[in-house]
């Protein structure tokens, strides 16, 4: 029995690729002790680098068709308008010809169109953060993707001085429950007429009206929030001197976030704008016209699996040992042989 387990060892031992050294066969160095601490920060260096970025994985864009063409989008709006509730109307129009009221409508508030001092200070940060982000994208988008930038600015803030004058402009704030398709939605004078299958503004017939349409925009997007994403027209602010019609052209992107900081269905759009003189007969306004791209864009970690991960820490470890052997060994060879040359020179 005893003589079997003695074969079988002795069989595993013939298979072993890393044979052993007696401890009195080696040999110790300063050089090699200053190497191996050397070996050893690199390791650590390189180790912590390599958690730091499994841990923070980039970010990676995927296009695929967009299939969802049925559900429905929420527009989420909350602005300003320069003239009083009375006279202006804002609802939707879309390609279904669906009536009016079934978007929903939106809660209209009087107020006034100049802000505070603490109101204004709120959206000119508003402003000037959602402008840089919106300039600086490009660049900033695997950063912006991780942060925490939808929660930067709370609402409003109160206001605090009163002005001692009438209510002078109209608040327009909630959701709108849109259909997939391209739509234009507006405000503008005249208040809308709830007759189905008909689209009237009764302020039309009223040509000698003239409005101010200076308009701020605090919050316009589509879909729920979610982290990450930069809404154009939030900070937008503009002041009418003379009767113009605002327009705007959004390209809405449907937009799936998986990631680990976050995960829902949300929507982005990108924005032009262009504002002229109103013409004879036209009526003025400020109109959102609407397109849904037919891409969806998928958001992802770029990360890699924890077993690759493991694969890459092993294989930087037995690369910089084997490494620093190489390169300490052949530093003792060139001493040694420069020492040998220097003594052989030695008189005898």
């Amino acid at each position: 029995m005893d003589n079997e387990e003695d074969r079988t060892k002795n069989f595993f031992k013939c298979l072993d690729f890393f044979p052993k050294t007696f401890d009195p066969c080696k040999k110790q160095s300063a050089s090699g002790g200053t190497v191996s601490i050397l070996c050893w920060f690199v390791i650590v260096y390189l180790l912590v680098s390599e958690v730091k970025d499994y841990l923070n994985p980039g970010t990676k864009f995927k296009f695929i068709p967009d299939s969802e063409i049925f559900e429905k989008v929420e527009l989420n709006v909350d602005f300003t308008v320069a003239t009083p509730c009375a006279f202006l109307g804002a609802d939707v129009v879309d390609t279904t010809d669906q009536s009016a009221i079934l978007f929903g409508r939106l809660h209209e508030e009087e107020t006034w169109f100049d802000l505070d001092y603490r109101q204004r200070m709120h959206f000119d940060s508003l402003r000037r953060t959602n402008r840089y982000l919106s300039d600086e994208y490009h660049t900033l988008k695997h950063q912006i993707w991780k942060s925490d930038y939808a929660y930067f600015f709370s609402g409003m803030p109160a206001r605090v001085d009163i002005p001692n004058k009438p209510k002078d402009a109209c608040r327009y704030h909630g959701t709108l429950t849109l259909n997939k398709v391209a739509g234009n939605f507006h405000i503008t004078q005249g208040k809308v007429l709830p007759i189905p299958g008909v689209h009237i503004h009764v302020g039309h017939i009223m040509q000698d009206f003239r409005g101010n349409f200076s308009h701020r925009v605090e919050k316009f997007s589509f879909g729920p929030g979610a982290k990450g994403i930069v809404q154009p027209l939030e900070g937008e602010e503009q002041i009418d001197e003379m009767p113009l019609k605002y327009q705007y052209w959004l390209q809405v992107v449907p937009t799936d976030i998986q990631t680990s900081y976050s995960r829902r269905k949300t929507q982005q759009y990108s924005v032009r704008d262009y504002a002229r003189p109103v013409k004879k007969g036209e009526m003025q306004g400020i109109y959102f016209k609407y397109d849904f791209s037919a891409m969806r864009v998928r958001i992802e970690d770029d990360g890699e699996y924890f077993a690759m991960f493991l694969v890459r820490l092993s294989s930087i470890i037995g690369g910089i040992y084997i490494t620093v052997g190489i390169f300490n060994g052949a530093i003792n060879f060139l001493w040694e042989l420069i020492l040998c040359r220097s003594l052989s020179k030695l008189p005898k």
